[in-house]
């Protein structure tokens, strides 16, 4: 397999190195992370530098009553769950959900409407992937 062409951002990486993406954005970047090393070594260097700045700041001195607090809500919030439900019986061959039509999430409908042959969907999504530009504006090559 070959190295992916485009990149996140360096914003987009220090956001995932810290934490502080959604859940979608988050698998996409790790996913890109799986498959380039260049993007894995940047955001490496970016987790020891979030590191070093976690070292250098003082610690903030906890309330004496804060753990037996925690304890405290902990055994309120076990003691109000609602009892757990069993679980649901497991059938052998379950019916499978109806499949829906493929709806083009894009503004490339009417290219995808006009195909006759191929797969609509899976050229609809590779064209609009192609329209869009990368993350500094530039449009995708080729």
């Amino acid at each position: 397999m070959s190295l992916p062409s485009h990149h996140p951002g360096d914003t987009l990486l220090i956001d995932y190195s810290g934490g502080a993406l959604c859940e979608g954005a988050s698998l996409v970047v790790a996913t890109h992370l799986a498959f380039c090393p260049c993007c894995r070594r940047l955001v490496t260097e970016m987790d020891a530098v979030g590191g070093a700045l976690l070292e250098d700041l003082e610690p903030e001195p906890l309330d004496p009553g804060c753990l037996d607090a925690l304890l405290a809500r902990i055994d309120r919030e076990e003691n109000t769950l609602p009892p757990a439900a069993p679980p649901p019986a497991r059938r052998r061959n379950p019916p499978k959900p109806p499949r829906a039509p493929r709806v083009c999430p894009n503004p490339c409908a009417a290219m995808c409407a006009a195909r006759s042959t191929g797969s609509p969907g899976v050229s609809c999504n590779r064209a609009w992937l192609m329209s869009i530009s990368t993350p500094d504006g530039r449009p995708p090559p080729g």
